[in-house]
């Protein structure tokens, strides 16, 4: 029974560790293509990239 529940436990925190890796991720993703979006503009149109804490914007 011991045995059962901490294979249990380590598959939680496996699962955990998983999710957070994965959002950890999709976090730099969105970072990078923001970042790149960004520049991509500013090369082009001359604008200024205003960064709002959750997202890029552009003015």
């Amino acid at each position: 029974m011991l045995n059962i529940t901490s294979k249990d436990v380590l598959q939680r925190v496996v699962n955990s560790q998983r999710r957070t890796a994965s959002v950890h991720l999709f976090t730099a993703m969105i970072t990078l293509t923001q970042y790149k979006s960004a520049s991509f503009l500013r090369n082009n149109f001359r604008t200024i990239p205003i960064n709002t804490g959750t997202s890029t914007r552009v003015v």
